[in-house]
């Protein structure tokens, strides 16, 4: 009885180390990582429905939504909860902007950096914004 108890908890605790609950996608979403680099992708392109603001009313992230499209080497999600970091570039052509500058309703487009953290919305850190309209 005790052999077949350890036997079961082994199992299962096999099965728990080899799943996971997110994926990630390199740049040409082939389905192989480099685990030694941060992937980075257009992930997201539409428009901002919802800002996420701190305490000080400092713009953290948003949400953005648009079209789902995917092709052999991308993939666009249709919305997407974005976390902006002190590294996030957001840009409007050639001139940098800052968080204060987003606004709901803005149409951008989401390169995001690291892993997507899967989800409805997926979770994402963004490398850089760019400001459509």
């Amino acid at each position: 009885m005790k052999k077949k108890l350890l036997i079961l908890l082994f199992v299962t605790l096999l099965a728990i180390s080899l799943s996971g609950c997110g994926t990630t996608k390199d740049s040409n979403s082939s389905g192989s990582t480099d685990q030694g680099t941060k992937q980075e992708y257009i992930g997201a392109r539409g428009e901002i429905t919802e800002l996420y603001l701190d305490e000080n009313k400092k713009v953290m992230g948003f949400m953005v939504e648009g079209e789902s499209e995917r092709t052999e080497t991308y993939e666009l999600y249709d919305k997407a909860s974005v976390s902006i970091t002190e590294d996030t570039k957001i840009m409007k052509g050639n001139q940098a902007l800052s968080v204060e500058d987003l606004k709901e309703g803005m149409k951008v487009m989401v390169i995001f950096e690291g892993e997507v953290r899967e989800s409805y919305p997926v979770q994402v850190t963004a490398k850089s914004i760019e400001i459509l309209e």
